[in-house]
């Protein structure tokens, strides 16, 4: 995004929706994005969450490392990111599964409960070891838009995605530029 050199308004003129967008809201998120203070958001669960075999289920996060932009609640939907200020973000999440060395680990990022815009598959590793998985996107989102972490495994049973530092699970999104 690049700065929008003011207008020189006139007596008569008409402020349009464009005039405001462009001289306003962009040189504000232009502004915004150089102070550093970007709307960004990572959040974690403090406790082991069970995912059932053979379906995802979308994480839940309890508690806040930041939030600059009131993307995520702890209190409702709180396995969600929701989008303050439209723009491409980077998405990331991070998960830990306790061990189990039968079938395959998955984790995907999903937009708005239905669209999947990144997943990584992993076989679980051998018994006595943890299988981590993790998965990066850029999204593109506009106010009001979510996304959420999911978690699958095909392990036979119920498995837990463990809680340990800030390693797992952690989900988080960071604001990169304004919409094109």
């Amino acid at each position: 995004m690049a700065w929008n050199n003011p207008k020189t308004w006139a007596s008569g003129n008409v402020l349009t929706a464009s005039d405001m967008n462009t001289y306003v809201r962009d040189n504000t998120l232009y502004l915004y994005a150089q102070s550093g203070l970007s709307p960004s958001c990572r959040v974690y669960n403090n406790a082991a969450i069970s995912v059932k075999n053979d379906g995802p289920v979308a994480l839940t996060f309890n508690t806040e490392r930041w939030d600059t932009d009131d993307m995520h609640s702890t209190v409702s939907n709180t396995g969600r990111l929701t989008c303050a200020t439209p723009g491409i973000y980077h998405v990331y999440g991070s998960i830990r599964f306790a061990s189990n060395n039968t079938g395959n680990r998955f984790v995907s990022i999903r937009k708005n409960g239905s669209e999947t815009w990144a997943s990584n598959r992993v076989m679980a590793i051998q018994q006595g070891k943890v299988t981590m998985v993790s998965v990066a996107t850029e999204v593109l989102l506009d106010t009001g838009d979510y996304v959420e972490l999911l978690a699958y495994q095909s392990s036979g049973g119920a498995l837990n995605v463990e809680s340990e530092g800030a390693l797992t699970p952690e989900f988080g999104a960071t604001w990169l530029r304004a919409l094109p």
